[in-house]
């Protein structure tokens, strides 16, 4: 008989083609089914089912993912198989067993972003891998003004890059904070869902904002047109971290987290800069 188990997986996105399984190329998925199908022994693929698909370049501090296995192992000793058999940027930090009616990505509840960015005007050595570098100190008031505009249920369409799920742009938003430590700057949004490339999409636009390029009443009507066209570019992947996935309470694989909605715990030195030589295309005005 199969049980279910959920984990929970802490990555660098660096050297990734994101989340998702591909052909030819290192993805998260396609790492982590390996090593858990070598730490089990099944015959046959062991499908995992995430939380998200986060993209090429994008962190994860909780992802959450679920598998069916007949194996016994206890969870501890399950989860000290498959971290043997991870390559040393991703790693399995909860394994606990599930009832079968819980699936790591329909039974989401919210998810939390993070999006950093360094404020400096001399590259970063140390940290290029997770944070944008800001050049200029930008207007954070503007940058909050922005972010409470979005705040309830909204169509995101302005927000959403092509290859998105068009049927799927109306998202609630619970929380969308940018709050200062230091010379770095983070942007938490909380949801029940986001869109393809919704929260980069956010991000650089607001930037646009306090750059004045656009006006606040201009995001707003970004907001309200729909028209992808009409908003900033795309910032950086690599400034993006899934933060924390939550459940409902009753099916919560992992409850007992001390502040499930405000990850402003996660104030470390998870933080680091980029340089505008590595951006998108669309993001070389940074």
């Amino acid at each position: 008989m199969k049980t279910r188990r959920a984990l929970k997986i802490e990555y660098d996105g660096s050297d990734f083609h994101g989340w998702q399984l591909q052909p030819a190329v290192r993805t998260v998925q396609g790492a982590l089914e390996r090593a858990v199908g070598l730490a089990s022994g099944e015959r046959g693929r062991v499908v995992l089912h995430g939380a998200g698909r986060t993209d090429a370049g994008v962190h994860a501090r909780a992802q959450v993912a679920h598998f069916d296995s007949t194996v016994a192992h206890d969870p501890e000793t399950f989860m000290r198989a498959i971290n043997y058999w991870l390559p040393e940027d991703v790693s399995v930090t909860a394994l606990n067993e599930v009832s079968g009616d819980f699936h790591a990505r329909f039974s989401v509840e919210k998810k939390t972003y993070c999006y950093s960015i360094i404020r400096s005007i001399s590259r970063r050595p140390l940290s290029e891998r997770y944070c944008l570098r800001w050049r200029k100190k930008p207007e954070v008031g503007l940058l909050n003004a922005c972010a409470n505009i979005i705040v309830g249920y909204h169509d995101f369409s302005a927000f959403t890059s092509s290859g998105g799920d068009a049927a799927g742009t109306e998202k609630n938003i619970f929380r969308s904070e940018w709050v200062e430590h230091g010379e770095l700057l983070r942007y938490f949004v909380v949801g029940d869902g986001f869109t393809y490339n919704m929260v980069r999409s956010l991000v650089g636009t607001m930037l646009e904002a306090a750059e004045g390029n656009i006006s606040v009443q201009g995001f707003a009507e970004i907001m309200e047109t729909g028209d992808r066209a009409l908003a900033g570019p795309t910032a950086p992947a690599r400034g993006l971290m899934l933060v924390d996935v939550k459940y409902p309470d009753l099916i919560d694989p992992f409850p007992g987290r001390t502040n499930a909605e405000g990850p402003y715990a996660y104030l470390g030195a998870l933080c680091r800069n980029i340089d505008n030589k590595t951006f998108s295309n669309d993001a070389k005005k940074f």
